[in-house]
């Protein structure tokens, strides 16, 4: 991605902080206990900067992003010099941190397990961010779909909402929030025509009455907060 998901960053983070503001009023989080936050695979660090402009978290102390994208770190230390990056590999040293952001990333490991039960330990909770490209249209479209998105984008795995929330339980997660992105008209914004208007439509009104129907229909991003499960 050559912007390294700058665009998307304010759109994630409100999906975000979304997640983080129910769970507060749910009773199952609390931003005071957070300290320390991280995102692997920070990309350009727009999510992390509209976190620190959000004064969500009031007594944060350290605020990091890792990325192996020398491109991205680079990009992101001119854009936010005031957040510490890190063009290195986070499992590679023994730091530890309150929150982890993991936003559009395990797709993109050969080996999605490994990498999740690695970052389980590193942290106390989590925010997720996962593509649903398993669904009823991609699977129409055939391997031409998953192909193109490899290619583009590089992913290696594919997930719909049951199989990603599958993957974050056998890994020793335990979700406290999540919802669909519902990112239906904001694409349809980024690049209009008629076409797309017509295919829009109808998709926004299934949307509207079932997410969860309309994510294994058409496809979404899921959007979680997480815990690991030996935190009380």
């Amino acid at each position: 991605n050559p912007d390294y998901h700058q665009k998307d960053s304010k759109f994630k983070w409100r999906n975000f902080e979304k997640c983080i503001k129910k769970s507060i009023n749910k009773k199952k989080f609390k931003t005071s206990d957070i300290f320390s936050i991280c995102e692997i695979g920070c990309g350009s660090g727009g999510i992390l900067n509209y976190l620190k402009q959000s004064n969500l978290f009031m007594d944060l102390t350290n605020l990091e992003g890792w990325d192996i994208n020398p491109g991205a770190i680079k990009m992101a230390m001119q854009k936010y010099p005031s957040i510490n990056f890190f063009n290195k590999n986070l499992f590679e040293n023994d730091k530890l941190f309150d929150l982890i952001i993991c936003s559009d990333v395990f797709e993109h490991v050969e080996n999605p397990y490994e990498f999740l039960n690695k970052l389980n330990i590193r942290s106390k909770y989590f925010l997720f961010n996962i593509p649903l490209e398993m669904n009823l249209l991609s699977m129409i479209q055939g391997k031409k779909i998953f192909k193109k998105t490899f290619e583009s984008v590089g992913h290696l795995h594919f997930y719909s909402a049951p199989s990603a929330n599958l993957i974050l339980e056998v890994t020793n997660y335990e979700i406290i929030y999540s919802q669909f992105a519902k990112d239906r008209t904001r694409n349809f914004f980024a690049s209009p025509s008629l076409r797309k208007l017509f295919a829009t439509i109808p998709q926004f009104f299934i949307e509207l009455l079932n997410p969860h129907f309309a994510s294994l229909l058409m496809g979404d991003h899921l959007v979680i907060l997480a815990r690991r499960k030996d935190v009380n």
